[in-house]
């Protein structure tokens, strides 16, 4: 049973208020603006500088994804904000010495999240 909640994190910053992921404090902790969402993301920085409700669906879906990845991260370091945004802000050799934070504005977040998933189970690349 381990394994089937083994992907879903304690939400240790709340980074979610009913379920719905927070964009405000998402960007927090990964350092990162609007535009560098939108760019990543290929939304329009229009249709995401509104936040809350009017965030496009597909966007939150991104968002979950992110905040949960986030979140796993911060179980790592007992939920200490500081260093979890240092660690999305440090260039990572296993990650081909680029930080988390510009894989995220490159756009390769999912390749992150994977990155962030197998580490957890003991997987290295």
């Amino acid at each position: 049973m381990n394994e089937l909640v083994s992907n879903v994190a304690a939400d240790r910053l709340d980074l979610f208020k009913d379920g719905r992921p927070q964009y405000a404090k998402i960007k927090e902790v990964v350092d990162l603006t609007d535009k560098d969402f939108a760019s990543a993301t290929r939304f329009p920085v229009a249709s995401l500088k509104s936040g809350g409700s009017k965030l496009p669906r597909d966007f939150i879906r991104i968002l979950l994804d992110l905040g949960n990845a986030i979140n796993l991260v911060a179980e790592a370091f007992n939920g200490d904000m500081k260093k979890v945004n240092l660690w999305f802000q440090l260039r990572n050799p296993q990650l081909g010495n680029i930080s988390p934070r510009d894989m995220i504005r490159h756009g390769r977040f999912k390749k992150l999240i994977q990155h962030i998933y197998n580490m957890r189970e003991g997987y290295h690349e």
